[in-house]
């Protein structure tokens, strides 16, 4: 009988650092994922088409010959790709030596992957998977609690639909599809549903509501099989370019994939000017792949001429507004230049001119450390034609993130404090740097960065200011007044301080 397990980590990083010392002609993390995707792909189907009377095949006898064992994983194998042929390919292989099959078989064969909870294999599966992401496409693994955080804020319904345009290893769609079961769960108690209705529900639901795209070959395949181990979806996962034009897609993308049909998107695009997009064809589907020029007098922009090339987080902004309905609901992760370049102004006029902004939160700058020191935001939108003048929105600000610039854990995480922060954020008599509210029109030229606006330094300015002692002035008074000398450079313009 194979036995229920509640960590597989141990094992899993027992067998990375087992094949990346002792396998031979496979070295790479990107293929050691790879190979591991196959061995778990092929045991699942082991153990979910072997009679109960009968001898699971994924095992591996004490002082079995290393090439037996391999011969019948191998065969084995052959006959998952018959059942997984959206993930697996007629060409796909266990390429491993005789005997790193055989370890890996025997650390793996007396655990039953298909009765452990979901979490527990994705978790061990990522140990793989986030070595094998090098970011060579400005493709970085997502922080998994900034990725928390940002669906229990958008707080997805289990009939919405929902998708990632840019969906790499799977972050967002694999911590939606945990969200969405554990709701179906909850809903299933309260109903008295079987257990086996429960399960089907969230088959159903992981089917029909999650759509992702990736235009890597080996993410998307990653995602498929993430999926298969959390429950499926997997028949919802594409391997496209999102930013190519729609119609070139595939006619099963086409089909399941259509614009401006989804209520809640999640994304955190690549970005990068070493990996810019060119092309005619594909900038002119966008108002952000043209060029824009700033009216001083009006301080509007308007678009102008197509450009020669655009950096891909600008163009997906686009595209992810392209993709969701009027009234969902968007969250991305962008650079902090697009939020606040005084060049870039048109593209925060054109984000309003689609949407309304819900909020945003300033993320640490170690967050996507030691992959790349890009500073980013977290922004959440709603969908609209017709935004309001004036609304009210909120500003969160996290000074830690659960690791250092090295990527070493540290225990202050003050990102995943801020969804809760923000459900009493209304019961609150005084705000703090987790989060507080402000009207679109509080923006100052268009500089969507919640550290600008702080209300610890606001908070602290009024308690010096109450003493009597002391007279608030802004760096722009005392440059005015000759006190000081603002030398021009990369910043926002001494007139906004």
């Amino acid at each position: 009988d194979l036995i229920p397990t509640h960590n597989l980590k141990p094992k899993f990083i027992s067998i990375r650092n087992y094949l990346a010392g002792n396998a031979v002609g496979t070295t790479r993390d990107e293929e050691l994922a790879r190979q591991i995707i196959n061995v778990i792909l092929c045991k699942l189907y082991d153990e979910k088409f072997t009679k109960n009377e009968d001898i699971v095949q994924f095992r591996a006898g004490l002082n079995e010959k290393a090439s037996d064992v391999a011969k019948r994983i191998k065969n084995r194998f052959d006959e998952a790709k018959t059942i997984y042929k959206d993930i697996l390919d007629k060409k796909d292989t266990i390429d491993l030596d005789d005997k790193s099959l055989k370890y890996v078989v025997g650390e793996l064969q007396n655990y039953s992957l298909m009765t452990a909870q979901r979490d527990v294999v994705g978790d061990a599966f990522e140990i793989f998977i986030h070595r094998a992401l090098k970011g060579g496409q400005g493709q970085y693994f997502t922080p998994k609690n900034v990725v928390k955080t940002a669906i229990q804020i958008l707080d997805p319904d289990v009939e919405d639909k929902i998708i990632d345009p840019a969906c790499g290893s799977g972050g967002f769609l694999i911590e939606g599809l945990k969200y969405l079961h554990n709701k179906i769960e909850l809903k299933g108690i309260e109903y008295n549903w079987p257990e086996n209705e429960i399960e089907a529900e969230k088959i159903a639901k992981s089917n029909i509501n999650f759509r992702g795209i990736e235009k890597d070959t080996f993410l998307s395949k990653v995602v498929k099989a993430y999926m298969v181990i959390m429950g499926d979806g997997k028949s919802g996962i594409f391997c496209e370019d999102s930013l190519d034009l729609p119609k070139n897609w595939q006619t099963k993308t086409q089909s399941n994939i259509q614009l401006g049909t989804f209520d809640i998107l999640l994304a955190n695009p690549p970005f990068g000017a070493k990996i810019p997009v060119k092309g005619e064809t594909k900038l002119s589907q966008f108002p952000l792949g043209h060029k824009w020029k700033l009216n001083r007098k009006t301080k509007n922009w308007t678009k102008g001429k197509v450009k020669d090339k655009e950096a891909p987080q600008v163009l997906f902004i686009d595209r992810c507004l392209d993709l969701v309905r009027e009234g969902g609901k968007l969250a991305l992760v962008l650079p902090d230049g697009i939020l606040s370049n005084p060049s870039d102004g048109y593209i925060v006029q054109h984000i309003m001119s689609k949407a309304e902004i819900l909020g945003m939160i300033d993320l640490p700058m170690s967050t996507f450390l030691p992959y790349t020191p890009t500073k980013c935001h977290l922004i959440f939108f709603k969908r609209t034609d017709t935004p309001r003048e004036d609304y009210e929105l909120f500003m969160s600000y996290a000074k830690t993130c659960g690791h250092d610039k090295r990527g070493r854990e540290i225990n202050e995480d003050e990102i995943q404090l801020i969804p809760d922060y923000l459900k009493e954020l209304d019961n609150k008599s005084e705000h703090n740097h987790l989060g507080w509210k402000m009207r679109l029109s509080e923006i100052k030229n268009n500089i969507l960065l919640p550290k600008y606006y702080n209300p610890d330094l606001q908070n602290e300015l009024k308690d010096y200011e109450n003493t009597g002692k002391f007279k608030v002035k802004t760096l722009k008074e005392l440059e005015d007044q000759g006190v000081i000398k603002i030398s021009r450079g990369n910043e926002v313009g001494s007139e906004n301080y």
